[in-house]
């Protein structure tokens, strides 16, 4: 991960130690995140956010029908939600309202896909609710970084990965810095035994020393 020469936006205090929490205005796309395991497939006439951008089409219904036939798909092979931007925001439906004009598309897992990760043969509906539940979070990762909220942290002259949300404790930056410090703490612990032992083995007459 590369950094510029940004300044700390603000301060805070972990454990004892200072932090400080950076912008990341270049942070990459999270639609192609190893973490996200949805497929987002929008069309907009002015914003890209990132996924699948679907083909300009007279109406949103026919881009996504056109989308999912190149791919051998049809609503019935998905699970998704209708997702809708409105005032810098996307959200998601389980109900498919193509025609609204704050619709701009899909996002969705296959259902094979979905199969394959449950080990089931059948999608039962609380499978398909934990998928549109984890749709719904990963939609929210998109948001912040839609919205440039993107942040990482540097403690002991060590830098974070990136997390998205401003609200730190709940997008993962806090954790991440304090396993630092804890990673820091058992080096010193370590490297203070390895020490003593040292200093005791010099310091017993070798007459006594066990082999």
């Amino acid at each position: 991960m590369s950094f510029n020469n940004n300044e700390p936006i603000d301060r805070i205090t972990i454990d004892g130690f200072d932090v400080d929490i950076f912008h990341n205005p270049n942070a990459n796309n999270p639609s192609v995140h190893k973490n996200i395991t949805a497929t987002l497939a929008t069309v907009h006439s002015k914003h890209h956010f990132g996924g699948v951008v679907l083909s300009v089409a007279d109406t949103v219904k026919r881009a996504v029908n056109w989308h999912l036939s190149d791919k051998n798909l049809t609503l019935k092979n998905i699970v998704y939600q209708t997702v809708y931007f409105n005032e810098n925001t996307l959200s998601a439906s389980p109900f498919y309202h193509p025609t609204d004009p704050d619709c701009i598309g899909i996002i969705y897992n296959t259902r094979n896909e979905i199969k394959q990760e449950f080990e089931v043969n059948h999608i039962f509906p609380f499978i398909e609710r934990q998928v549109q539940e984890r749709q719904n979070a990963e939609l929210e990762i998109i948001n912040h970084w839609f919205n440039d909220e993107v942040y990482y942290a540097k403690v002991l002259d060590r830098y974070t990965d990136s997390f998205y949300g401003s609200d730190h404790s709940k997008s993962g930056l806090i954790e991440s810095v304090k396993s630092i410090i804890k990673q820091d703490k058992w080096f010193h612990i370590r490297h203070n035994v390895k020490r003593l032992k040292h200093f005791l083995h010099n310091s017993i007459p070798t007459s006594y020393q066990t082999a």
